[in-house]
C-alpha cells in the first residue's frame, strides 16, 4: 500500500479486529479453518484493494503524476479539488462492525453448506 492516504496501519488494524471476531466465533474450528480465511478474504479484500487504489491515485494526484482530464474552459486546479473530495469522500465510508456481520454470515451459511 503506498503511503499517501495513511490508512495501511489502518487497514491492517481492521483486518485484524475482523479476523480475531471471526476465530472467536463459537462455531470456528480447525476444521473449518478454510472456511473462516475464505469468509475473512472476502470481506477484506475488496476493501483494501479500494483503498490502496486511493492511496495510489492521491499520490499521482499530489505528485501531479496523474493524467487529469480537463474540458475546455475547466480550471486544472478545480478538476483536482473535486477528485480530493471525491476521495476524502469515500475514505470515511464503511463500518467494521458491518464487515466482521457480513464475513460471520459468510462463515455461518459456509459452514452450513459443510454439514448439510
Amino acid at each position: 500500500m503506498t503511503p499517501h492516504n495513511g490508512s495501511g496501519a489502518n487497514q491492517a488494524i481492521e483486518d485484524a479486529y475482523l479476523l480475531g471476531r471471526l476465530l472467536t466465533q463459537p462455531f470456528a474450528t480447525l476444521d473449518n479453518v478454510h472456511l473462516l480465511l475464505a469468509a475473512y478474504d472476502s470481506v477484506c479484500r475488496p476493501r483494501a484493494q479500494a483503498v490502496a487504489k486511493v492511496s495510489r491515485e492521491l499520490g499521482l494526484l499530489g505528485e501531479f503524476g496523474a493524467d487529469i482530464e480537463v474540458a475546455e474552459g475547466e480550471d486544472e486546479e478545480s478538476v483536482v479539488a473535486e477528485k480530493l473530495l471525491t476521495i476524502a469522500n469515500w475514505i470515511g465510508e464503511g463500518d467494521v462492525e458491518d464487515d466482521v456481520a457480513r464475513a460471520v454470515d459468510i462463515l455461518r451459511n459456509d459452514q452450513l453448506q459443510q454439514t448439510a
